[in-house]
This record gives structure tokens, C-alpha cells and sequence, in this order.
């Protein structure tokens, strides 16, 4: 029994090396694109966007699969209602790129026509290929597919000085977005492993801090993640009681 007990602590040991302590991100060392302008916080923290204007992004130009971030976001102000969320596997230059390929999690407050169409009130998660003019951003058309609506907040707009906390998953193949303990969007498929970032589209005062990050896996390794560490305590338990009635 001592024998599969030093097994089980040294497996479960490996595995839980794959995972990180989160770490609080410093906000000041990433990369403002696009038309608006991002003011960090004097001890990097958190930033928000200044400006009513069209498409901005503020993104931290690594490669982020197999993390997972933390942090508080909102708008703070009562002026306007449009667009703020994230981007994931963005690259520099991606907003003015024909090769971009990264996912875009946004928010409207309230439907709205504009560029000939409407947009929707609520959060989804798009897919975005090639060019992304305004219009298209706005509309969810063209070269922005929509992939999912939010399990709850598909149709509902974020609040007025309110802050949500937020868990955002990102690996090869899987994002999964939690707000407040509720899981909103959780998305399978086969992603761009680029950058992780915050987005605005014509809203001022989106705003994001205290963002933490986790590192899941390696990035170089088949390391199993966090969960299969239940699996393999079975397992071993299971093996050490047949031996004992073998």
C-alpha cells in the first residue's frame, strides 16, 4: 500500500506542476491598436479606454494558449451603450491584416441600427477572418462570423457603472467565459494561438482591472490539465485495493 501511496503523491505532484499560481498582470507593458486611447493605472492594474470611437484594442502581443485570466470589467459611465469585450489569439497588426484569424467576445447594452443593419444587445463570441471594418464589427457580417450567444446574457446588456467579475479559458481548443460565477459562452474548436486583449467599439470608459493569469500547461507539453488529477488518484486508489486482494 506505502508503494502505490508514493506513486499516487508523485503523479499527482507532476500534474499539479502543469499549474501555475496567478499572477497579477502589469497592464502598462501591453499594445494600444487601433482609434482610442487606453489610460493604465500608475501601478499597472488597470486600464480603461478614454474615447467614443471606433475600434480599439489594447492586447499583450504573447502567445497566450493555455491560460487562464481573472480580473474585474465594466463601463464607467451612464454615456452610451455599444461594444466592449475581448479579442483571443489576436497578433499585432491583426485589425489591418487579410491573414487575421483570432476570436472576438463583445457586449452591447442595447440593440441598435447602424451601417444598414442592427446590432443585437447581449455577449457573443465571433470569428474573426481577414479585415474587420466597423461595419462588419458592428453587425456581426462579413468577414465577423457569430459563433455563440452567452447562456444568459445572450440578450441582456451590460450595466451602467457595474463591474463583473470575470474567468476567461483560453487553450488550442476550448475559450470559456464565466461572469459572476456563471458560465457564459464555452466554445470548442481549433484556435489561433496568439494574444489575449481588451476591445472597445465606439464606447468610452470600458474599463478592466485587477486581471491575474494562470498557466494551465505547458505550452511544449502533453501535460493532462488540473481535472485529471481526480482521475489519476482513482485510479492508483483503485490498483492498490487489487493488489491488496490479489
Amino acid at each position: 500500500m506505502k508503494h502505490w501511496i508514493r506513486i499516487l503523491v508523485v503523479g499527482t505532484t507532476l500534474l499539479a506542476s502543469a499549474v501555475s499560481q496567478a499572477s497579477l498582470v502589469n497592464l502598462s507593458t501591453w499594445q494600444a491598436e487601433g482609434s482610442g486611447l487606453w489610460i493604465t493605472s500608475s501601478d499597472g492594474t488597470s486600464a480603461y479606454q478614454t474615447s467614443n470611437s471606433p475600434t480599439s484594442i489594447l492586447h499583450n502581443n504573447t502567445a497566450s494558449q493555455g491560460m487562464l485570466f481573472t480580473g474585474q470589467f465594466g463601463v464607467a459611465t451612464s454615456s452610451d451603450d455599444d461594444f466592449f469585450g475581448f479579442v483571443l489569439g489576436y497578433d499585432s497588426g491583426d485589425l489591418t491584416s487579410a491573414s487575421a484569424d483570432y476570436l472576438l467576445i463583445d457586449w452591447k447594452q442595447n440593440s441598435q441600427s447602424a451601417f444598414g443593419g442592427q446590432s443585437k444587445r447581449g455577449l457573443s463570441i465571433s470569428r474573426v477572418s481577414g479585415v474587420a471594418t466597423d461595419a462588419n464589427l458592428w453587425l456581426h457580417s462579413g468577414s465577423v462570423t457569430e459563433l455563440q450567444r452567452a447562456a444568459v446574457r445572450g440578450n441582456s446588456g451590460w450595466g451602467d457603472n457595474q463591474f463583473y467579475n470575470f474567468e476567461l479559458l483560453f487553450t488550442a481548443n476550448l475559450v470559456e467565459l464565466t461572469i459572476n460565477g456563471v458560465k457564459e459562452i464555452s466554445l470548442a474548436g481549433s484556435f489561433n494561438n496568439g494574444g489575449v486583449g481588451f476591445y472597445s467599439q465606439s464606447q468610452e470608459h470600458a474599463t478592466y482591472r485587477n486581471l491575474t493569469s494562470t498557466v494551465l500547461q505547458p505550452v511544449t507539453g502533453q501535460v493532462p490539465e488540473p481535472s485529471s488529477l481526480a482521475i489519476l488518484a482513482l485510479m492508483l486508489v483503485g490498483l492498490s485495493v487489487s493488489r491488496r486482494n490479489a
